[in-house]
């Protein structure tokens, strides 16, 4: 008798610690060993499982290459770690250095709840690494600064031809595909809704330089809120649609736009905005505060809802200019420092390559070369109705975009032309095409 008590316990100590066993497992992801490769440029570590993108975060493997071999449904990490999920890759004191190709598989349902944490995405804290071809679908990231669906803080990180959709929630530096660093964007896109307090954008929080991308999905912040970005460098042959709101510094492309490395004024070149802007103060369609080189560049105060490009004071007969002396190479505001004369001028452009832009004027006599004014940068704006946008009538009203290598015309608004279908609306034949505005 007392030996089956003895067995009967031990099977119920064993039953018990079993269910701790498997209650365990479903709670922390199990790494396994990667399906093939060495980590090397060459012969990348193959991820084919949850378990081995998870594993991308050890430490033996964070200057290693990997692709993606398999799409990956992420939808038992909701349940990871006590409810906060996947543990991003890289962090501040363990920096992900290798690169990560996703091939063009998919991970969905990837969830991240760790909001009294910083750095926060796929990719916590990145630096001088590539990460292509990744698509988020239906992601819920959720973190406190520097939160983004693809890397929550990147510094020279290349991101290219890589999506997300989902939801992305976070405090400051806010963003759908990166929340903030110095990372450069090309050929991604953004379906995402993104919720922060400052630095808050479509596709990046803060910086970065972004060519042929978009966000669609909606954005809410408080201060430095913009439909792409929320502080800008550089921005080239892009586009955001989606509703747009804020406080202070409220964009439907850019919240704020930001000096270069260089001191150079950031670059917004061939780009539209067309979703509603909401702001209290400094909103505006394209920009919030500060302008920028502006080239070839659209709005529209019929879709925003505002009738201003730029929420900061600005007016494009009257610019702040300052004096150069041609003799000694000395520059001098006119007028005091605390009260800069508004002077109304005539606009040249000297010099108009992409890396820098001036504005050329001449005051006094105008056979008197002696003095010569540079002032703000380049600012090429034009205000549409949302038919003029769209359809053929985009060839005519915005033609100044590249419709042969960049753009394409559609049944809606322009599109980059690395989206498919391509051309599914031909260039009209006529010349002029009514419009009723």
């Amino acid at each position: 008798m007392e030996e089956t008590h003895i067995f009967y316990n031990w099977i119920k100590r064993s039953r018990i610690v079993s269910l701790i066993f498997s209650f365990c497992l479903l709670s922390v992801p199990a790494y396994a060993q990667f399906a093939e490769g060495d980590g090397s440029k060459n012969n990348p570590y193959q991820v084919a499982t949850l378990e081995q993108l998870q594993a991308i975060g050890e430490s033996d493997f964070l200057d290693k290459h990997f692709i993606q071999t398999e799409d990956i449904d992420a939808s038992v990490t909701i349940n990871w770690e006590g409810g906060k999920g996947f543990r991003p890759i890289g962090s501040s004191s363990s920096v992900f250095s290798g690169s990560y190709d996703g091939q063009g598989f998919v991970i969905s349902n990837l969830v991240i709840n760790r909001t009294e944490d910083d750095h926060i995405g796929l990719f916590g804290v990145t630096s001088e690494s590539v990460i292509k071809h990744v698509h988020l679908n239906d992601i819920d990231i959720h973190g406190r600064d520097w939160v983004g669906g693809l890397v929550g803080s990147g510094h020279s990180v290349l991101i290219e031809y890589s999506k997300v959709s989902g939801q992305i929630i976070g405090n400051n530096y806010v963003g759908s595909l990166a929340g903030g660093g110095y990372n450069q964007v090309n050929y991604s896109y953004s379906q995402a809704n993104v919720n922060g307090h400052n630095y808050v954008g479509g596709l990046i929080g803060s910086y970065g330089i972004i060519t042929e991308s978009f966000s669609t999905g909606n954005v809410t912040g408080n201060e430095i809120v913009g439909g792409l970005v929320g502080a800008n460098l550089y921005i080239h042959s892009s586009y955001a649609t989606g509703n747009v709101a804020g406080n202070s510094r409220v964009g439907g492309l850019v919240g704020e736009n930001e000096a270069t490395p260089t001191g150079d004024y950031a670059v917004i070149v061939q780009s539209y905005a067309t979703g509603k802007v909401t702001g209290d103060d400094l909103a505006g369609s394209l920009v919030g505060n500060r302008i920028a080189n502006m080239l070839s560049n659209y709005w529209s105060s019929q879709s925003s809802g505002r009738d201003n490009w730029i929420g900061s004071n600005y007016n494009n007969k009257l610019l702040y200019l300052e004096k150069v002396s041609p003799s000694n190479g000395e520059e001098e505001w006119i007028g005091s420092e605390s009260n800069r004369e508004r002077l109304p001028v005539s606009i040249t452009t000297s010099r108009t390559n992409l890396d820098r832009f001036y504005q050329t004027a001449k005051y006094g006599s105008a056979d008197d070369p002696s003095i010569q004014l540079f002032g703000p940068p380049i600012v090429d704006v034009e205000d549409l109705a949302i038919n003029q946008m769209q359809g053929q009538n985009a060839w005519i009203y915005m033609h100044k975009l590249d419709f042969v290598d960049t753009w394409q015309l559609t049944d809606g608004y322009p599109r980059l032309r690395w989206e498919s279908p391509v051309d599914t609306v031909q260039a009209p034949d006529a010349a002029i095409i009514w419009v009723d505005r």
